[in-house]
């Protein structure tokens, strides 16, 4: 059978040359459907598609696997990764000191690591219900504080602030809420988004004062602020922790109540 060498475009007996061009010494290998043409004597074989059962939807669940189950995966191994590193901070390497309020609505958290002690003083508490800006069942907790220290701390300060009551016979814990999230709320009451809290390791014998918000359950009782201190060097790991009862603390002097519009 002759064919057209790859190389130069001789055509030349493949069979006679064993596939070599005789004129540039190139090698050319039979192609399938030449093979199998030699193989049926030369006349034409149809090539039945064989179904081997790997279509597109045996492929897809690659693709799966690559952008999203892959993904996932991630995300499930750095939660347990967290969860992990979350109980060595919290127990796994050394007990959190539990420091007692200074008095009523103060806190002192002082002791190693910190450098200089901070001053945490609960200067007011409202407990606001307002139709139609905060969910039915709910309400804003609003609470005035102030946190000072006499020197800035570099390698430990004040990390984590909640808000810890009793509903129903539980215990639960919220985090502060931003106050761009409630916004009309704060609109409403005369309170100004700058006078959100957010800034808790002063320094110098500055002080830092405003509001720390929270949503709770309308009948959340037995109300406390929960601080905890964190040493900042690496790991980062929480060290110090602190509350102040807020039950019985004066009023800030909001338009408590409800609000129909």
């Amino acid at each position: 059978m002759k064919i057209k060498c790859k190389n130069c475009g001789k055509r030349f007996d493949t069979e006679m040359y064993s596939g070599l061009c005789p004129k540039c010494g190139t090698y050319n290998a039979p192609d399938r459907e030449e093979a199998v043409q030699a193989a049926a004597g030369g006349r034409t074989v149809r090539k039945e598609k064989v179904s081997t059962g790997k279509s597109r939807a045996f492929r897809f669940p690659v693709w799966l696997f690559l952008f999203l189950l892959l993904p996932a995966l991630t995300w499930g191994g750095w939660s347990v990764w967290k969860i992990s590193f979350a109980g060595k901070l919290r127990g796994g390497e050394g007990e959190i000191a539990r420091v007692q309020p200074l008095g009523a609505g103060e806190l002192v958290l002082e002791g190693d690591p910190l450098e200089y002690p901070i001053f945490v003083s609960a200067e007011g508490v409202e407990r606001v219900f307002l139709k139609r800006v905060i969910p039915e069942g709910m309400q804003l907790v609003c609470v005035r504080a102030v946190v000072r220290s006499e020197g800035y701390n570099f390698d430990a300060g004040l990390k984590d602030v909640s808000l810890k009551y009793v509903h129903d016979g539980d215990v639960y814990y919220r985090e502060p809420v931003y106050a761009d999230a409630i916004r009309t709320a704060l609109y409403l009451l005369g309170i100004s988004e700058e006078e959100e809290l957010t800034v808790y390791n002063p320094g110098n014998g500055e002080e830092d004062s405003g509001y720390w918000f929270f949503l709770t359950e309308d009948d959340a009782q037995q109300l406390e602020l929960l601080l905890t201190v964190e040493d900042k060097t690496y790991p980062s790991r929480a060290v110090m922790e602190g509350s102040i009862p807020l039950e019985g603390i004066g009023s800030l002097g909001l338009p408590a109540g409800e609000v129909e519009d």
